[in-house]
């Protein structure tokens, strides 16, 4: 089965994405033709404030499965996601086209040279703000380790070091 994803004009946001027959497909021009996309559109009548471009569901083309509220860049031939809400500092990786911390994850460190099940990095628009953007990785251990830790801390980029964080 082939997806497409319907598109607005005025600002490339995808509205639906629907699922077309392989061989429809094929008789209208194979993947990834403009027929296929014009059939799409004839077939569900619609208007000229939209257009169709075929998505892969496994993201074998277009960087990304499209979705609803997703976003398509008609110069890069791709599909990402709307930027998150809750993460304003996050920037569009433009090799990936999903969206990142500005700061790298910092990998296997974890505070107190702890388990890796113990602690789990999360990114902070909180710490990154109040550290004029240098810092923004959090971690803390969950509520039902034995004998936890009840610290928060952060990891510094300066010294790719975990550091206990004052509130």
């Amino acid at each position: 089965m082939a997806h497409f994803a319907e598109i607005r004009s005025s600002d490339n946001q995808v509205l639906r994405v629907i699922v077309v027959n392989n061989s429809d497909v094929d008789n209208n021009g194979g993947d990834l033709s403009t027929q296929a996309e014009t059939f799409v559109k004839n077939l569900l009548n619609t208007g000229d404030d939209t257009y169709w471009k075929q998505c892969s569901y496994n993201g074998n083309f277009r960087k990304n499965h499209a979705g609803v509220g997703f976003y398509y860049k008609p110069t890069e031939d791709v599909f990402h996601a709307a930027k998150p809400s809750e993460f304003p500092s996050w920037v569009l990786n433009t090799t990936t086209y999903r969206w990142e911390p500005p700061l790298a994850h910092p990998g296997t460190s974890r505070p107190n040279d702890g388990e890796e099940e113990e602690w789990s990095a999360i990114w902070s628009e909180d710490l990154w703000n109040s550290s004029n953007q240098t810092n923004g990785w959090t971690s803390m251990q969950p509520e039902n380790i034995p004998d936890r830790d009840t610290k928060e801390y952060y990891y510094d980029q300066a010294t790719s070091t975990w550091s206990v964080k004052n509130d």
